[in-house]
């Protein structure tokens, strides 16, 4: 077996994995498209969706090789602050919360240096990762921006009477 330490650095990856925002858009976000554009990024997020549940998959596979089992966790409940928004309006959020996620798998790949496996295995994922990221980037500056709408009084208020 190899060294506890090593094993809840790759146990707290795996977490960090299955509950990558980029999972929670395409998973439980509800995101309502509006437009082509919308499409186009919700099936660029679907592919990243993939890739990542595979790397998922892939550092599980690790795991059982050494006889552990990473519970399922849910969702960080800030996430659900991102549910019904367009794929499009969500590009930054997914850029800037992903690449907190891929940094943090780097880190813990350069912390298993001394286990070869996880940490080749880790280094290749940020990097195929890392590559979903730099187009969600070239979306995101791509992106139309959207002109602010102005508030709508809705119904009546006892402050304005």
């Amino acid at each position: 077996m190899k060294d506890p330490a090593s094993v809840l650095l790759l146990v707290g990856a795996v977490e960090r994995q299955r509950s990558a925002f980029i999972k929670y858009v395409v998973e439980s976000s509800q995101a309502e498209v509006r437009d082509d554009l919308d499409r186009r990024v919700l099936g660029f997020y679907e592919d990243w969706y993939r890739a990542s549940v595979l790397h998922a998959r892939q550092l599980e596979e690790v795991l059982a090789g050494e006889d552990v089992m990473v519970e399922t966790k849910s969702y960080p409940i800030d996430y659900s602050q991102f549910n019904y928004l367009s794929p499009a309006y969500l590009l930054k959020n997914v850029v800037q919360r992903m690449a907190v996620h891929l940094n943090s798998l780097a880190e813990t790949a350069r912390r298993l240096e001394a286990w070869p496996l996880a940490s080749t295995l880790l280094q290749g994922i940020v990097s195929s990762e890392d590559r979903y990221l730099e187009e969600a980037k070239k979306l995101e500056s791509d992106r139309p921006q959207e002109t602010p709408k102005p508030p709508r009084i809705k119904g009546t208020s006892a402050a304005r009477w």
